[in-house]
């Protein structure tokens, strides 16, 4: 009988007592079964000899092994914040942004200084900075790391036309850094360590890059220019480790998110805590994949900046008195 004006921890120890002796019974259930099973089948064995009732029930096999695709590992190899490629040093714009944008309110008293734009309103900005850089990174970007995934015999070409396509030059140094950091990082860490997947030659065409990289620095190659942007790198260090063309893509532009919103919280603008809580939402998620839906099927020929103001600031980054980052 319960009692109805028990307190729910008595109600609690309750349950579970009762919880118990119900698994008590269903072990002793299965225990006794068995034994009848084997009386049956003519086993010598009886009810009454003591060894039915007193044997444990044995255990339980082993779950089976969860199989993970191998691309998991990759993922969260390229996926890491601590990927050594210096992008900590670069804000995408975001800094020149918050410079050209952000407004000041003036007190009714003239010989008061202005006053800055409080942290609620800058929290605001670089959300509106974050939703237009996605779409600035899905039209002008994204389809070269999705050219060269597709195609990593072309990575060459594709270098050359992002060069030529890219006219900031602020965005061309940061997008050369990044991309040669990935080359060394493939290079000294991820080629002997993760087995090449996808049976092409994706790891062959970054190796042959990297020693064209290698000799133009040197002055050689017969004047061949080799830049080594990020983005077709990016599509084809991808592929040569194993991931999905979706995954590929996914992990560009969240990478592209948490660069920007690292950036915030070293400006401060946001809160470590309040960039994680964007970094979680809904509308992260749902913005990156809105984003690789608009660039899936964009071709090379056809990417360019949708954002024009973007190329604006971050072409001034040069020219603020004060910066903290290199873009």
């Amino acid at each position: 009988m319960i009692d109805e004006e028990a307190d729910p921890q008595t109600l609690r120890h309750e349950i579970a007592g009762l919880e118990k002796r119900l698994r008590d019974a269903k072990a002793a259930l299965k225990r006794k079964t068995a034994v009848f099973k084997e009386l049956e089948n003519g086993d010598p064995a009886s009810p009454g000899d003591g060894d039915g009732d007193d044997k444990e029930a044995p255990p339980p096999p082993p779950p089976p092994f969860l199989h993970l695709p191998p691309s998991n590992h990759a993922l969260l190899l390229l996926s890491d914040s601590a990927l050594p490629l210096g992008s900590f040093a670069f804000s995408s714009g975001l800094e020149s942004y918050l410079s050209h944008t952000t407004t000041t309110t003036t007190t009714t008293t003239t010989s008061s200084p202005p006053q800055p734009t409080p942290p609620r309103a800058a929290a605001t900005s670089l959300h509106r900075f974050l939703h237009l850089s996605l779409a600035s990174l899905a039209a002008s970007s994204l389809p070269y790391a999705l050219a060269a995934y597709r195609h990593p015999a072309r990575l060459d070409a594709l270098d050359d036309e992002f060069d030529a396509a890219t006219p900031c030059a602020v965005a061309r140094r940061a997008s050369v850094g990044l991309g040669r950091a990935l080359v060394g990082v493939w290079e000294r860490a991820f080629r002997g360590g993760v087995a090449v997947g996808g049976g092409d030659a994706a790891g062959a065409v970054l190796d042959a890059f990297r020693s064209r990289l290698r000799g133009a620095g040197r002055g050689e190659g017969g004047g061949a220019v080799v830049n080594g942007h990020f983005p077709p790198l990016w599509g084809c260090v991808g592929r040569a480790m194993g991931l999905s063309l979706p995954q590929t893509a996914y992990v560009f532009l969240f990478n592209h998110v948490k660069a920007v919103l690292s950036a915030g919280v070293r400006a401060s603008v946001v809160g470590p805590y309040q960039a994680h809580g964007v970094l979680a939402s809904p509308w992260v998620q749902g913005s990156v994949r809105d984003a690789m839906e608009r660039g899936w099927n964009i071709e090379v020929e056809d990417a360019g900046q949708v954002v024009p103001v973007l190329d604006l600031y971050q072409g001034r980054h040069e020219l603020l008195y004060s910066r903290i980052f290199n873009s």
